[in-house]
């Protein structure tokens, strides 16, 4: 039978763009939406020219931490100009010197970080669903070890110790170092950041509107925004020559030069701006409470298509011998419209066009912001640098001192007169005579006193009291900082008590807990947004591995349906890792295991023993072997059985 021949011409412009056609860009290009975005541009501007003081004391308690601490501005007395505090000591002849304390104070706060963190927990609201709390809680500590957070946070606090302020963007999106769409936890840096001013509330809640620049490449631009090809033509005139090739791999040094002058507009190098910013507008809104779901939501219908449907359901249940009383008590749709504040995000050339914008994306409802802003006493920010930075530099300046008196001080002039010569000596024998060891000089005593007795000559040097006023700065700054020699480990003087020292240990953490309560509470509110974008998005079955000693096998696979609507509430637990704390730990389940209180399966799955893992996976090996024995009808010993008996718990 000859094949029939079927003519697919008129299917292949409907199915398949042919080549010849000019793809329409997708890119908003609505004449109010471009004037707003303008209007929004120039705001975000200003808002960031407001931050100049912000910024100017980061960089300014960033110097004095990387040790340039000779960079305050002085008058030259001999030309009027002002220079740094450093180049007036240079011109005198001398070098400026200096002792760094405020890297050391930072760097034990960093690590008492490190050996004290908090953990985030999801607790579910109801007892029936806490399987659920402790999926999202696996897959929770699942994204934040795949971010390496650990690490992240460190520098975070640590910026937050200079800066007083901190920021975390989260947000789901290509994971380029795993390859795969998940959470993404970053860092923006704070200079690169903007926020509506006039905040005094600590919480944060007066923000409605924050973004960040980024500098990025044209191919990234096009990649996150172009859909099709009229969108890449159309991005790449608007960026002009930065769009037109790749960013340019130049060398340039590797300092804060970038940072410190930081233009709006302006992107650094061959780099393109794209300018993010995330507004809360106040909107009308239509909830919708449907009966007979019994569900209550918000949607972006209209009242009047809302009551269409609900007529037309009331219809078919009258149909169906349901009565118009019965249909509005239980089953009927219900809605009303409000005022709401709706966050939303813009995406923005330098030139104000619109690359993306819309209503924010995420089920938490908010930014993908978390801000952190200390103390905020009527608007001010600063960190703990900002706190001893004045001792730093009395600290400096005495050491300059030193050295000024030092270099200035007569060292080994002699006077000698020239009556008082030995016969048969000149200046030069005296000279090698005096500096000599155990030299002798001969003289003619006075005539008034002809029987004068032999002297020995000794020089004393005198430190003016500088020694002491170094001593003093550098008490206050221990004072003033809570770092002491006690929570930093060095000896203590003899005699000290145990309990006098441990409790100067405790002091001392006292004064700096205000710095870590407030950047843990930060933290939990970041990893809420984080469980919020893993119910979102998570939509499919998938094994989450996490490492550690906590990790309990049967939360491995994640279940969305379970973790859809959970409510729950964030806790935090805090986990010591210092080696004191381990061996207590170790101590205590020494002691329950002796008792018989526990198991020695439970023994090695909570202690800290390095080779608690190793030895229960062998101990597991052995009882699965027993028990593939014993399923083959395999007798073994009664030595055997009665160790199976013991592994189950018998």
């Amino acid at each position: 039978m000859e094949a029939k021949q079927i003519d697919f011409s008129e299917y292949v412009d409907k199915r398949v763009p042919k080549s010849s056609k000019k793809e329409e860009t997708t890119l908003i290009a609505d004449e109010t939406i471009n004037k707003e975005a303008q209007d929004k541009l120039w705001e975000c501007q200003n808002y960031f020219n407001a931050l100049r003081d912000f910024r100017d004391n980061r960089e300014r308690a960033r110097d004095f931490y990387t040790g340039e601490q000779w960079n305050d501005l002085v008058e030259d007395p001999d030309t009027g100009d002002m220079i740094t505090e450093g180049a007036h000591i240079s011109n005198q002849g001398k070098i400026p010197l200096k002792q760094n304390q405020i890297r050391q104070v930072i760097k034990n706060l960093l690590g008492q970080f490190r050996d004290s963190d908090n953990t985030s927990t999801v607790v579910s609201r109801n007892r029936e669903t806490s399987k659920g709390g402790e999926m999202l809680t696996n897959a929770l500590h699942y994204c934040l070890q795949a971010n390496q957070i650990k690490e992240v946070d460190v520098r975070v606090f640590e910026e937050f110790l200079i800066s007083g302020s901190f920021f975390w963007r989260s947000y789901f999106g290509m994971h380029e170092e795993r390859n795969i769409d998940d959470v993404i936890i970053d860092a923006p840096h704070p200079s690169r950041m903007f926020f509506n001013t006039g905040l005094t509330d600590i919480r944060g809640k007066e923000i409605h509107t924050i973004g960040e620049l980024h500098d990025v490449t044209i191919e990234d631009i096009i990649a996150q925004f172009a859909e099709n090809k009229a969108d890449e033509e159309k991005i790449r005139g608007w960026y002009g020559k930065r769009g037109q090739r790749r960013a340019n791999r130049m060398a340039r040094e590797q300092d804060e030069d970038i940072i410190d002058n930081i233009d709006f507009f302006v992107a650094n190098d061959d780099k393109c701006r794209v300018i993010e910013i995330w507004e809360k507008k106040l909107t009308r809104v239509v909830l919708v409470h449907d009966k007979m779901k019994a569900d209550y939501y918000e949607t972006d219908e209209s009242l009047e298509e809302v009551e269409q449907q609900n007529a037309e359901r009331m219809m078919a249940a009258i149909q169906q011998g349901v009565t118009e009383e019965d249909y509005l008590e239980s089953l009927a749709i219900e809605a009303s419209e409000e005022y709401h504040e709706v966050w939303y995000y813009w995406y923005l050339t330098p030139n104000g066009q619109i690359l993306r914008h819309d209503k924010t994306p995420y089920a938490h409802e908010s930014s993908p912001y978390t801000v952190g802003l200390y103390p905020l006493i009527d608007g001010k920010i600063f960190g703990l640098v900002h706190d001893i930075i004045d001792q730093q530099k009395n600290i400096n300046r005495l050491i300059t001192l030193m050295d000024f008196i030092i270099g200035a001080s007569a060292k080994g002039v002699l006077l000698f007169p020239e009556n008082m010569l030995p016969k048969g000596w000149d200046m030069e024998d005296v000279s090698s005579e005096w500096v000599s060891y155990n030299g002798v000089i001969a003289y003619k005593p006075d005539p008034k006193n002809p029987n004068a007795m032999p002297q020995q000559i000794v020089a004393n040097s005198r430190n003016a009291g500088v020694m002491d006023m170094l001593q003093m700065q550098l008490g206050l700054l221990e004072k003033i900082s809570g770092v002491n020699d006690a929570i930093q480990g060095h000896k203590p003087a003899s005699g000290t008590p145990s309990s006098l020292y441990a409790q100067q240990t405790q002091n001392a953490s006292l004064s700096n807990k205000d710095f870590f309560e407030f950047f843990f509470s930060k933290k939990k509110i970041r990893d809420f947004k984080v469980v919020k974008l893993i119910q979102q998005y998570y939509d499919d079955h998938r094994y989450i591995a996490v490492g550690g000693k906590d990790f309990d096998e049967d939360k491995a696979y994640y279940d969305p349906v379970l973790a859809k609507d959970l409510e729950f509430e964030m806790s935090m637990s805090q986990i010591s890792s210092t080696t004191l704390y381990r061996q207590i730990l170790d101590d205590y389940l020494m002691k329950f295991l002796e008792m018989q209180q526990i198991t020695f399966d439970e023994f090695l799955e909570t202690t800290s023993m390095p080779f608690a893992d190793k030895l229960k996976e062998s101990r597991e090996r052995t009882q699965r072997e027993l028990e593939q024995r014993a399923a083959n009808g395999e007798t073994a010993d009664p030595e055997t059985m009665a160790m199976l008996q013991q592994m189950m718990g018998a």
